[in-house]
């Protein structure tokens, strides 16, 4: 079973009757009524309705014989509420300390509302790609295959990165993040330049034709099936860095049975030779 017990050491008011505290039920008696004001109860009337909808869901699933379906929700608060009738106005413990009234909606005072936060779950494993990278791409600039490693992805995701002037001109220059503070992708070993890469087919796919997709995975189709790719390896890492730059600099369609694109290759080998 679970352990309910909570991380140790750690206490926090709002989850008092979940992990040790005195049930939700019990502390509304101890203290009484809540009181809310005319404003306030919209709040709740929403909550209730939500609360409602839910559990009528859970009935239309039990009767159309569907299993597992989780218990109702008990209606934990409500039956503590005092509401404040319109145009009277509750009396708080210290009148010196209350909040001067305003005729501004509730919701426009939260940082996060409903609303917003319903079009979003949690991910366990969050596997976006930041607008940061889409706009090196937009912007002619070949994104790095390091960017996409999970720690550079996770930077990038929290802004802990630099960024720097690109373009000429005053009113061309745009800002773009700082690639010169990631791992160069020279250094990439083949595992983690096959990681990279998928995560970079990925970014591709939302970012271009599906021409040009297809294109670039025949392309990395081409190298990763090549039996003597460990031998090839810091070959066709130079190879395709070549063919992703001249891309975002002047987009076209890969070819892999192009004359030019085998030329190329080949050429890469031949340098690779003369380094050895």
């Amino acid at each position: 079973m679970p352990d309910n017990s909570g991380i140790s050491g750690q206490t926090s008011p709002f989850l008092e009757g979940l992990n040790g505290g005195a049930p939700i039920q019990d502390q509304g008696r101890k203290k009484g009524n809540i009181v809310f004001s005319a404003d306030a109860i919209k709040v709740l009337r929403k909550w209730e309705i939500l609360h409602l909808e839910r559990n009528n869901k859970r009935a239309e699933r039990r009767t159309a014989g569907e299993e597992n379906v989780s218990e109702d929700e008990e209606d934990e608060l409500t039956p503590y509420v005092m509401v404040v009738p319109s145009g009277e106005k509750s009396q708080p413990e210290n009148p010196a300390a209350s909040p001067k009234s305003s005729d501004t909606p509730l919701d426009s005072k939260l940082l996060f509302s409903d609303d917003i936060a319903a079009k979003n779950s949690f991910r366990a494993h969050n596997n976006s790609i930041p607008s940061a990278v889409f706009s090196l791409a937009k912007n002619g600039l070949s994104p790095p295959l390091t960017l996409f490693l999970p720690a550079s992805l996770e930077r990038i995701r929290s802004s802990n990165v630099k960024t720097v002037k690109h373009g000429t001109g005053e009113t061309t220059k745009v800002t773009v993040i700082d690639v010169s503070n990631f791992p160069d992708e020279d250094d990439l070993d083949q595992a983690n330049w096959c990681t990279t890469y998928n995560t970079f087919l990925t970014f591709l796919e939302s970012a271009v034709g599906p021409r040009i997709f297809e294109s670039f995975a025949r392309h990395y189709n081409r190298m990763l099936t090549d039996p003597e790719l460990a031998t090839w390896f810091r070959a066709y890492r130079s190879f395709d860095k070549k063919i992703r730059a001249q891309f975002f600099t002047t987009p076209y369609i890969i070819d892999i049975n192009d004359a030019k694109y085998r030329s190329a290759l080949q050429s890469a080998k031949n340098s690779f030779l003369m380094s050895t």
